[in-house]
C-alpha cells in the first residue's frame, strides 16, 4: 500500500480496537503508510486467537499454543511478513506428522504463536485490559476547519471518554462482539455482524508422560469428541521435557456447543479420556498439567456465499476487519486487515469539517428609515 494516499491529507489519527492478527496487520500497515495508530485490546497479551497459555513462572515453565496452532500462507501479499519472520526468527516451517504421513508445511510463530503479533504490533502504541464499550461521534458544531476535533472519541468500560479523539476506528473483533459497537452508528453493519455464527471450541492443554508407541505430532480423528490433537512440543523453538509430551487437544465444534457451559475441570476430565484412548488405547496415560479453555468465538461458519474481506466507510471514518469477514483461517484473517488498510489509503476518512454561519448577502439593499 502506498503512504502517499493517506499522507496527503496530514496523519490521520486511528483507533485499532483489537490485537489479534488481522487487527495488529491492518495497524502495521496503516502506521507504514503515515498514520498515527494506537491499538485497543481487553486482553492481557495481544495475540487474539494466536494465543500462548503460560503454565508456571521459572526456567521450566511450560507453553502451550491454545488457540490457532499454525498457519498455510498461499497468498503473495503475506510474504514480505513472512519472509521478515523467518529471517528474523519468530517464524518458522513445520510439517506435522500424522500417523497416517505428514501434514503440508505450515507456519509456527516461536517461541509461542502469541509472538507473531507481538511482532507485528512491534512499537506501536498498545492499550492492554482496555475493553472499549461505546464508540461516541463528535457533536455538530459551526468551528473553523482548522480547530474542528477529531470524530470519534472511545469510551473504555464505566470510565468518562478518553480524552483523546481518533480520525478513524477500525474494529478487529468476533462479530458479536463488534455489532455492540456498530449499532449506533452503522446498524445495517451490526445486523450482518450478529448474523454470522460463530462457533466455540473447549481446548484442552495439557502435559503427560510419553505415550509408549504414538510418536506422530498430529491426528484428526474421525469420531468422538476430538477435532485435532496436536503433539504442541514438537514445533520448532518448543522446550522439550525428557520423557514427557504436551497436548493441545481441540474438541469439535458441536460437542462444545453440547458442552458449552460445563465447567474446566469436568471438560478437562472428558477431554483426557478422550486423549487416552486416542494415543495410549486400553493403557494409562499418567498427567502432570492439565488445564481448558472455552473459546466461545472460534471460527465463523462457512457462509453460502463470499462477500467482502473488509467494511470501509469512508464518511464515518469506521472500518471492520477480522477473519469472520476474510474466513476461517489466519492467513483469511490476516489477509482481511491488509485489505481494510489498503481500502483506507485509497479512501482516506474524511476531515471532521463543519459549515461555517452563512455570510451576509452583501448584495442585500438596506431599506430607509
Amino acid at each position: 500500500m502506498s503512504s502517499s494516499c493517506l499522507t496527503s491529507i496530514g496523519t490521520p489519527r486511528i483507533a485499532v480496537i483489537g490485537a489479534g492478527v488481522s487487527g495488529a496487520l491492518c495497524a502495521q500497515a496503516l502506521a507504514q503508510a503515515g498514520a498515527q495508530v494506537e491499538l485497543f485490546d481487553k486482553a492481557r497479551g495481544p495475540g487474539g486467537r494466536m494465543a500462548t497459555r503460560r503454565h508456571g513462572e521459572d526456567a521450566q515453565a511450560l507453553h502451550f499454543d491454545h488457540g490457532a496452532t499454525g498457519f498455510e500462507s498461499h497468498s503473495l501479499a503475506l510474504q514480505p511478513w513472512i519472509r521478515r519472520g523467518a529471517q528474523a526468527g519468530w517464524l518458522a516451517p513445520w510439517r506435522a506428522q500424522r500417523p497416517d504421513g505428514a501434514d503440508p508445511v505450515r507456519w509456527v510463530a516461536t517461541p509461542g504463536m502469541n509472538e507473531m503479533v507481538r511482532q507485528l504490533v512491534g512499537t506501536l502504541p498498545l492499550q492492554l485490559g482496555q475493553a472499549v464499550s461505546a464508540l461516541h461521534a463528535q457533536p455538530q458544531h459551526t468551528t473553523a476547519p482548522e480547530s474542528a476535533p477529531r470524530r470519534w472519541r472511545l469510551q473504555l468500560g464505566e470510565q468518562p471518554l478518553l480524552p483523546r479523539s481518533h480520525d478513524a476506528v477500525v474494529l478487529a473483533m468476533p462479530p458479536q462482539q463488534a455489532a455492540v459497537l456498530l449499532e449506533a452508528h452503522r446498524p445495517d453493519w451490526a445486523e450482518a455482524a450478529r448474523q454470522v455464527e460463530m462457533e466455540p471450541c473447549w481446548t484442552l492443554m495439557a502435559e503427560t508422560d510419553d505415550p509408549p508407541a504414538w510418536p506422530a505430532s498430529l491426528l484428526r480423528p474421525a469420531h468422538g469428541p476430538i477435532a485435532l490433537l496436536l503433539r504442541d512440543n514438537h514445533k520448532p523453538g518448543r522446550r522439550l521435557r525428557p520423557g514427557r509430551a504436551c497436548w493441545v487437544v481441540q474438541a469439535r465444534p458441536e460437542w462444545s456447543q453440547a458442552h458449552r457451559d460445563e465447567r474446566p475441570e469436568q471438560i478437562v476430565a472428558r477431554l483426557l479420556d478422550a486423549l487416552r484412548a486416542e494415543v495410549n488405547p486400553g493403557g494409562d496415560l499418567p498427567v502432570h498439567v492439565a488445564m481448558a479453555h472455552r473459546w466461545l468465538y472460534s471460527r465463523p461458519r462457512p457462509l453460502l456465499r463470499a462477500g467482502p474481506s473488509c467494511w470501509w466507510d469512508a464518511e464515518l471514518g469506521l472500518g471492520v476487519c477480522g477473519d469472520f469477514l476474510g474466513g476461517g483461517t489466519v492467513e483469511l484473517a490476516a489477509l482481511s486487515g491488509l485489505d481494510l488498510a489498503e481500502r483506507i489509503g485509497r479512501e482516506p476518512p474524511r476531515p471532521l469539517l463543519r459549515e461555517r454561519p452563512a455570510p451576509a448577502d452583501l448584495h442585500r439593499q438596506e431599506q430607509p428609515a
